[in-house]
């Protein structure tokens, strides 16, 4: 199953770090993001730049400089800094084996390249953002994580009168494949300002080798371990709801 038909799915984000310290590993990404849309330009033909050309790499080192689109304004898309890779995708536009073999295909792009330094150590993640939607007002959170999230929260020290108006919750976990992190947040999105619950599941690993290889054996666990947790934390009720394909 590549993924529940009703999921709450927000955003997938594959991404890709390295550490850049020398100036000459800096002035390196002048010609990395144009070598990767070269090699990508049939894929993601839409280029935008995310800061004016004229900053130094320091102002945004380690974030996001460039993105590579398919379309104005549309998922899936690319995005390359002075330190980082990702590829994004969303719900509409999210089917696990076109996804991974986005991941690859970037991968093995940005890798192979000439600006990019191979025997630097890279760190990987994984990331999944669910949405669900929840009035703060009328409804009790604690309730809605034990019946619906398996988690229980409970405090005994201060009386409230009424439920809690905000979450912000984390757990992370050592595993075969990295660090899984687990965080439930109060959020709003859309222009309406839907309140709910953002779910953010990700499995982090670092100090790897830039191996290809080695980078999709990765990518094989950590999408196992992310989808196996999602279903277990939503088994019963919700998950239900996400099967229906009504």
């Amino acid at each position: 199953m590549s993924r529940l038909p009703n999921a709450p799915l927000l955003e997938v984000i594959f991404e890709l770090r390295w550490e850049l310290i020398t100036d000459d590993e800096k002035n390196r990404y002048q010609y990395l993001h144009g070598d990767l849309y070269n090699a990508l330009r049939s894929q993601y033909p839409v280029r935008e730049l995310v800061f004016p050309a004229h900053f130094p790499v320091d102002v945004y080192l380690n974030q996001v400089a460039h993105r590579f689109r398919k379309a104005p304004d549309e998922y899936p898309l690319i995005q390359i800094g002075p330190g980082v890779f990702t590829v994004n995708t969303n719900d509409e536009n999210y089917i696990w084996d076109e996804y991974q073999e986005w991941i690859k295909k970037g991968v093995d792009s940005l890798i192979n390249l000439e600006s990019f330094n191979k025997n630097t150590r890279i760190s990987l993640a994984l990331k999944y953002f669910d949405f669900l939607p929840f009035d703060y007002k009328s409804m009790d959170i604690k309730d809605f994580l034990r019946d619906n999230l398996h988690i229980k929260v409970e405090q005994d020290f201060y009386k409230n009168e009424g439920p809690p108006h905000n979450i912000n919750l984390g757990f992370s976990y050592g595993t075969d494949v990295g660090i899984l992190n687990i965080g439930i947040n109060k959020a709003q999105i859309n222009v309406n300002h839907e309140e709910g619950i953002i779910i953010q599941i990700e499995v982090v690993q670092t100090n790897l080798t830039a191996d290809i290889p080695a980078v999709n054996r990765w990518l094989k666990g950590a999408r196992e371990l992310t989808k196996t947790t999602f279903l277990e934390m939503t088994k019963g009720n919700l998950q239900e709801m996400f099967s229906n394909k009504g």
